[in-house]
């Protein structure tokens, strides 16, 4: 795969080539924090790529609770873990929060404060990183392979899927810029290649 020179060069190409490549390998599973639980929602995540049509299930939709783990904490209140688990569930619309909803919320938390979403004071949850620019471009990158699975994508779909990734609702200019910009990064250093409007991870 050719490597662009510039970030711009990187997003002019558009035309839709073969896309015979070889397969790349899965990405390490995210770190854990001390949630007391074991497991990680990108171990599901790294199982199906995010171009790819969702399966529904009886569980919360992982995007879904990134979304609601990022609007619980924008007004900035400090939350208990358990505090936060009844919170997110009741932003999701359950009444209830049953072993199974508990369970998918721990590991939920667990990744939001590994993204970078929320971070740990003592024994509470805080938000972190509030807007995209809060982000540095690695962890951008990060959450773009993190995000867009194994196989081929579209440019598009990849930003959509790490900015749901980082638990934002909508995918404005800033946020498009800035992973744009990313992607475009990524290919100069190999971790991503291109054909076309198309990108995947490189091992």
């Amino acid at each position: 795969m050719a490597s662009p020179d510039a970030d711009d060069e990187a997003g002019a190409a558009d035309n839709g080539d073969n896309l015979g490549a070889h397969a790349s390998g899965m990405p390490a599973a995210e770190g854990s924090e001390p949630l007391t639980t074991t497991g990680s929602l990108d171990e599901e995540r790294s199982r199906q790529d995010a171009c790819a049509p969702r399966v529904k299930t009886a569980e919360p939709d992982r995007d879904a609770m990134m979304a609601a783990i990022r609007e619980v904490f924008a007004a900035g209140d400090a939350l208990e873990t358990e505090t936060a688990i009844r919170a997110v569930a009741r932003q999701l619309g359950f009444q209830r929060t049953g072993s199974r909803i508990q369970y998918a919320l721990r590991l939920a938390l667990r990744a939001a404060v590994t993204r970078g979403m929320v971070r740990r004071e003592d024994d509470l949850l805080v938000i972190d990183g509030r807007n995209i620019g809060d982000y540095s471009r690695e962890q951008l990158i990060d959450a773009l392979r993190g995000a867009m699975g194994s196989g081929w994508c579209e440019r598009e779909d990849a930003v959509r899927a790490a900015a749901r990734y980082f638990g934002f609702r909508r995918t404005g200019s800033a946020i498009r810029d800035a992973f744009k910009s990313a992607i475009n990064g990524a290919i100069r250093r190999g971790l991503l290649e291109y054909n076309g409007a198309m990108i995947r991870r490189v091992k």
